[in-house]
């Protein structure tokens, strides 16, 4: 339990002496007048401005159980200490400059990271890899805005060099390139932190529920061997290797259904596969070995024949796939060779065989869609941090665009750089006001206020 106040408050004062240690008898003889003797009670004091929030801030280490702690909590009350209001830690260290907004996203993703990687993205955030970046592009836009206003007031006198508007140009320059590399990430930090969006697709009865089930441990969706069981999407968390995955299992694609339930079914799972960042496409190996085709035109007419095209470029499916094929107990040992090859994987969902190829070979696809956070390349993992960059980019573009033509107003074009200065502000919380951070932290980490963090 950990108690925080302003310093130098009427409460702290109290049992602070004139080097801020705990006068620990004291505070021991003022809680035991209140009733409460919960046994031995440890006060750990940090004092400000080096704790959490910025001000001195006391924890109690007591023994557990409800009774002791609810006797603790009413003797605190009458000594006028208050329970801290939904997310007041967090309000107060960004407003002592402990933490930014970037940092404080980062310490709610890690309270909510389920896998490896998500701690690790969440854990550079939180440590300010996203917060120095932003603020040293801030600090460059600063610069330019202050060389650009001081060739507007002083332009006529000897002591501007000349070419000050020059070099300002080429430091705008290569941060708006900078500025567009950084956004052009694929969404990486995005899909690590909410799950990489994996559809199982194939035509009825090929065993894609049985590959859902073997993924996730567990009988999740129900297996038989009538064709078109699963009607509708079923979603699944997992963790594979480290990464955030959410596995979605659908209805067979199937061009001949007469079923109004089976056909909105089959449009769900291709909308669903439209908007995937990963695509799992089960085929029936014993199926490929009755055709007699070589296994590239097997899966070009088994591609084609359920409709998916849009998978499908220059005669090569797309890079965020993987063909498994399922049934391979039912074979001969040498079509069984046939299966090799980047991003093609040989199981048996009866036998449960090859499914560790098959994680290895997803877990390399993962690495390249979710890439590897680092402190020096951090990656953007809000979808507020794109909207303010890209209205950044934006402001610094208008400004070049106002600069290229004829009579061009200075002024006009320096605003256009504060602009940009104030959407990065904005993205770490150093142009919020505070009358109104309150109402903007509910809505970038809610977590914190349902917590009391």
């Amino acid at each position: 339990m950990i108690f925080s106040a302003i310093r130098k408050s009427n409460v702290f004062a109290r049992w602070l002496d004139a080097t801020h240690s705990w006068q620990r008898s004291k505070f021991d003889r003022a809680l035991s007048s209140n009733n409460h003797k919960g046994g031995s009670t440890i006060y750990a004091l940090s004092s400000g401005p080096n704790s959490f929030t910025g001000e001195d801030t006391v924890e109690f280490q007591i023994h557990g159980g409800p009774a002791v702690l609810t006797s603790l909590m009413s003797a605190l009350s009458k000594l006028k200490f208050r329970l801290a209001e939904p997310g007041e830690f967090t309000r107060r260290s960004f407003y002592n400059n402990k933490l930014d907004l970037t940092e404080i996203e980062g310490l709610a993703d890690l309270i909510h990271a389920e896998t490896e990687q998500q701690r690790r993205q969440a854990l550079l955030q939180a440590d300010g890899s996203l917060s120095e970046l932003y603020n040293n592009w801030r600090r460059a836009l600063s610069h330019s805005l202050a060389h650009l206003e001081a060739h507007i007031d002083f332009s006529e006198e000897e002591n501007i060099e000349g070419d000050v508007l020059e070099k300002c140009h080429q430091n705008l320059k290569d941060l708006a390139q900078k500025i567009e590399d950084h956004l052009a990430d694929g969404r990486r930090g995005e899909i690590l932190r909410s799950g990489v969006r994996t559809v199982i697709l194939g035509k009825p009865n090929v065993g894609k529920s049985s590959l859902l089930n073997n993924l996730v441990q567990r009988n999740a969706a129900i297996v038989t061997s009538v064709a078109g069981t699963t009607r509708d999407i079923i979603e699944l968390t997992s963790n594979i290797s480290g990464y955030p995955v959410i596995l979605a299992d659908t209805a067979g694609l199937s061009k001949n259904s007469e079923d109004f339930i089976e056909k909105e079914g089959i449009r769900r799972a291709r909308l669903h596969a439209e908007k995937a960042d990963f695509i799992i496409l089960v085929a029936d190996a014993a199926e490929f070995q009755k055709s007699g085709k070589s296994f590239e035109e097997y899966l070009r007419e088994y591609v084609e024949s359920l409709e998916l095209g849009a998978i499908l470029g220059g005669g090569k499916l797309r890079k965020n796939y993987v063909v498994v094929m399922n049934k391979t107990d039912l074979l001969d040992e040498e079509v069984k060779t046939v299966f090799r090859g980047d991003n093609v994987v040989a199981i048996s969902c009866e036998m449960k065989e090859g499914f560790q190829d098959l994680v290895n070979c997803m877990t390399k696809s993962f690495s390249e869609i979710c890439g590897n956070p680092s402190r020096e390349n951090p990656t953007i993992s809000q979808t507020r941090h794109r909207t303010h960059l890209i209205n950044c980019l934006d402001h610094i573009n208008n400004y070049f665009e106002m600069n290229s033509k004829d009579n061009h107003d200075a002024v006009i074009e320096a605003e256009q750089i504060r602009r940009a200065m104030r959407e990065l502000g904005k993205i770490t919380g150093h142009m919020a006001p505070r009358d109104i951070f309150h109402a903007r932290a509910k809505r970038v980490f809610p977590s914190f206020f349902q917590r009391g963090l």
